[in-house]
């Protein structure tokens, strides 16, 4: 099987998993906390409202900038477009970190690199636990997304700084500043900034890390500034007193709630599937690598990283009520990934046999993932087509627009609106409700300026 075969399934494979998410992107509409964003720019500005969100109950600073900059529009259409460039600036970062990590570690070819990240959209896709509301919500892909984004970016420059000699400087300049800015994102990106900060730890006393022990003091410094204007700000204190009197519930017993909704993570019995069926790849991807380290301390590495990352995400859950298993996947991805190179690269030094990769047994990969995913009772990508299929999507986008025309042309001060009956699974819906006093009606009543209520 030739080159042009291999780039045609991958590319049909791609478009297969990320042309809904872009449908999707150009169908949603605002949700209700996107019109309370909205009204709220339009009598002030981003800069008052950043430092009114960091003083008074919601601390994600950055992570609240971004979302305001999506809301600065009153077109949907410009809302839509920055959903969808959106979407493919998140999966270009995933490409892109790996092109980054072949031309310092693996230094296989540009195709091989494609079908890896082939393989890595599809697992973050259809298998990610909180990918409905980290794609199919302006607030969700503004905050939760942006985290990934900027993750990638992060690491993208960190590889970028230690294959370039002429850049250095600027490459720990960009390093710092999208350090400082994850930590300030949310709490989510708080917490993973805290597993970077033990890597770095570990860099400093390694033999490597002698050479860059003053620039991993520096970025630890930043890290702890950072920390510091999030944990330390007025709005944290405001946000954790509140949900401290709504949720008067003993913290082992929210340890083990929450530690339930992790299950998938923990078990991954699927993607380590699919990473032993892709090991005959890796050992070929890794062929011009002849390090490794022991498959068991690496192993165990990873799960302690993993424990440390998810033991106070499982709190900050609890604290913060936010959804973050997308992140905390995120992270259990590319760990499993690590692993499994690491495996192969360790099999092929100890001369151990491994099933012989071909281009037709990529292609036998593929359409096994997708027979099987297709085959589960829960699919998001299935979910997704269903809704596109059976024109749910198409017709909760009408419905919408067509309300927002009965606001707009109605001269009276109060109007009343018909409730959206067939609402898609795959787009996360808070409607208003029949009470004025609801809060969803207020920020609607804000933006219109007008009393909207369902009929």
């Amino acid at each position: 099987m030739n080159k042009t075969i291999i780039i045609t399934v991958s590319s049909f494979f791609l478009l297969f998993i990320l042309t809904p998410l872009i449908y999707l992107a150009f169908n949603v509409f605002p949700a209700t906390d996107d019109f309370g964003f909205a009204a709220s720019l339009r009598d002030s500005d981003i800069w008052s409202i950043s430092k009114a969100i960091y003083l008074t109950m919601d601390n994600r600073l950055s992570g609240n900038f971004i979302t305001l900059l999506f809301c600065n529009s009153d077109t949907i259409f410009i809302h839509r477009l920055q959903f969808a460039i959106f979407i493919l600036l998140l999966f270009s970062s995933i490409y892109l970190v790996l092109f980054e990590f072949n031309k310092l570690y693996l230094k296989s070819s540009n195709l091989n690199i494609f079908i890896l990240f082939t393989f890595f959209s599809f697992l973050y896709i259809a298998y990610n636990p909180g990918i409905n509301e980290a794609f199919f919500w302006y607030s969700g892909v503004a905050v939760w997304s942006s985290s990934l984004l900027f993750f990638n970016i992060l690491i993208y420059s960190i590889t970028k700084y230690f294959s370039v000699v002429k850049y250095k400087s600027i490459f720990l300049v960009i390093i710092s500043f999208i350090i400082f800015i994850l930590t300030s994102q949310n709490e989510i990106m708080f917490l993973l900034m805290f597993v970077i900060s033990l890597i770095l730890i570990f860099s400093y006393f390694n033999k490597r890390g002698k050479l860059y022990r003053s620039q991993i003091i520096l970025l630890l410094v930043i890290l702890a500034i950072g920390a510091a204007i999030v944990i330390f700000g007025p709005g944290n204190y405001e946000r954790l007193k509140f949900i401290s009197e709504k949720q008067p519930a003993t913290l082992l017993k929210v340890l083990i709630s929450n530690a339930l909704l992790y299950r998938k993570i923990f078990l991954l019995s699927d993607i380590l599937v699919f990473n032993l069926l892709l090991l005959p790849f890796y050992y070929y991807l890794t062929s011009k690598v002849e390090a490794y380290f022991n498959p068991r301390k690496l192993l165990l590495l990873s799960v302690i990283l993993l424990f440390v990352f998810i033991c106070p995400s499982i709190i900050a859950k609890t604290l913060y009520s936010f959804r973050i298993q997308n992140v905390v996947y995120y992270l259990s991805l590319i760990l499993v990934f690590i692993n499994f190179l690491n495996l192969s690269v360790y099999l092929r030094l100890k001369k151990t046999v491994v099933f012989r990769y071909s281009n037709k047994y990529l292609l036998i990969i593929v359409v096994f993932l997708s027979f099987i995913y297709l085959s589960k009772k829960e699919s998001v990508v299935r979910t997704i087509y269903s809704d596109i299929f059976t024109k749910k999507i198409e017709n909760y986008s009408y419905k919408m627009l067509e309300r927002e025309k009965t606001i707009f042309n109605c001269k009276n001060d109060t109007v009343y609106v018909m409730p959206i009956l067939i609402k898609p699974k795959s787009i996360f819906i808070y409607d208003i409700s029949t009470d004025n006093t609801d809060w969803r009606n207020s920020v609607y009543n804000s933006y219109y300026k007008k009393t909207v209520i369902l009929k």
